[in-house]
């Protein structure tokens, strides 16, 4: 299969290479590709005649822009190390809260906005329809209790157990916290899209409120794509804590000093010592990549071999 990946994510760069690296390769390339960018990595998934042309392209553009040694912090697969290495994380087994499930849904969103940009070729089709019928499979013959991230964040939020939290985003990341959330506080959300934000919000039971100030809540949780920072200094208005779940991060990492601000590689530190039962999923990914692997082969011999007796004929 002509498919390849460059990433990096949480287990080799901080939150800040990591806002870099997006912000360079997140544009428009000319050749077939599909972008994932999550709050824990950042990953091109292309598929060219000359893969590791277009590696080295990608490369270029980034130290263009990048000062410093960066490059032993990316990662590349190729052909059928791509394809395993979407799978596991699609089915959350590259994920730092191991088992995760928002991510799927996030690969879902990544390779959805490719067909609507129509940057995706047949090899990347194949690559993320099998992804995610993997892991759904796998989700559904080896189920995991419990769900790492949300554990955290209830934890971090169980202080303010009846005060207001606000989340900002209707996110991946966002909804199923606010599902968590709304059973033990008074939980509002904040979104761009007011009418998308008031139809979750009826069906949740929750308050939507007009995108603007972000004082007069107990906590505040970030979950956006925005790209940039969203509250500065002058939005600190007693404020107990504050979750930045997004990358680019939606909050000036200074206002530390100022209030107890968390962010995503902190939350990833907080779920490390949390284990769960992977090895199984881990083979299970492994057995059934190749199983699909070898079967886009076999489909695609059929075809050129279909093509060759034509042209004899």
């Amino acid at each position: 299969m002509q498919i390849a990946t460059l990433g990096i994510n949480y287990k080799c760069a901080d939150v800040s290479l990591r806002e870099k690296i997006a912000k360079c390769l997140a544009v428009a390339h000319d050749f077939p590709h599909v972008m994932l960018s999550t709050c824990n990595r950042f990953e091109i998934y292309f598929s060219t005649p000359d893969l590791a042309g277009t590696h080295s392209e990608l490369l270029g553009i980034l130290k263009e822009s990048i000062e410093g040694e960066f490059e032993h912090k990316l990662y590349a697969y190729f052909d059928t190390d791509c394809f395993v290495h979407l799978a596991k994380v699609t089915a959350g087994l590259d994920s730092a809260m191991r088992g995760e499930t928002e991510i799927q849904g996030q690969v879902k969103i990544a390779y959805e906005k490719a067909l609507l940009a129509k940057t995706a070729s047949l090899e990347l089709h194949f690559l993320f329809q099998k992804a995610l019928h993997l892991a759904k499979h796998v989700r559904t013959t080896m189920p995991l209790s419990g769900d790492l991230l949300k554990e955290v964040v209830m934890e971090l939020c169980r202080p303010y157990k009846g005060k207001k939290i606000l989340f900002i985003g209707l996110s991946e990341i966002n909804r199923p916290l606010i599902r968590a959330c709304k059973k033990d506080a008074e939980v509002f959300l904040m979104n761009r899209s007011s009418e998308k934000a008031l139809l979750f919000a009826r069906e949740e039971g929750i308050y939507s409120v007009p995108w603007g100030s972000f004082k007069g809540y107990d906590v505040l949780v970030f979950g956006t794509s925005a790209g940039k920072w969203l509250m500065r200094a002058p939005d600190i208005d007693g404020q107990g804590l504050i979750l930045d779940l997004s990358v680019p991060r939606n909050v000036d990492p200074s206002l530390s000093h100022l209030v107890s601000l968390i962010n995503i590689d902190q939350i990833n530190a907080i779920a490390a010592s949390k284990s769960q039962a992977i090895h199984p999923r881990e083979e299970l990914v492994a057995a059934l990549s190749l199983r699909y692997i070898e079967a886009f082969r076999k489909r695609r011999a059929a075809k050129l071999q279909f093509s060759d007796e034509v042209l004899i004929g």
